[in-house]
């Protein structure tokens, strides 16, 4: 069998490849984040992602004071002992260091992101028919996006 290649272009940019032996291709979802949210999000945690936070840190101390011998430590004693300790040492540094570990760990994504050129325009779906394509951009679109298209999928 053999391996079709497809592109997908927004003005005249191939923003996406893709290969394939099986699938047929005629569409790809272009989607842009928009850099500005993603920094908003990642230095100013809002009240939402605090009270996640504090769920966690909960469930981490709920965990570290039953033992190793809790449920969600699985594997070999080596490795339940390991993550116990990890959670031990968690709960015992208390929650406003987990929140501000858990803020310095998005901080930290998003320059990734940012300097990985992750705010540019990339290819989130490859669909077969154009109701599919249509179908996802739901799935794609919110307040952190830019813009959601529909491309071709050209044959190279």
């Amino acid at each position: 069998m053999t391996t079709t290649k497809y592109v997908a272009r927004l003005d005249g940019k191939i923003i996406g490849k893709r290969s394939t032996k099986a699938r047929k291709y005629s569409h790809a979802l272009v989607v842009q984040h928009i850099e500005d949210v993603a920094c908003q999000v990642a230095y100013n945690r809002s009240a939402e992602w605090q009270k996640l936070d504090r769920k966690n840190f909960n469930y981490i101390c709920e965990k570290a004071a039953a033992g190793i011998d809790h449920p969600h430590y699985w594997g070999d004693d080596a490795k339940r002992t390991n993550e116990h300790a990890a959670d031990a040492a968690v709960a015992a540094a208390g929650l406003e260091a987990y929140i501000e570990a858990r803020r310095q760990e998005a901080i930290t994504s998003f320059e990734r992101r940012k300097a990985n050129g992750g705010f540019q325009p990339f290819v989130a779906t490859w669909c077969g028919r154009p109701d599919l394509a249509q179908k996802a951009i739901s799935t794609f679109t919110g307040p952190a996006c830019r813009f959601v298209a529909i491309v071709a999928a050209e044959i190279v």
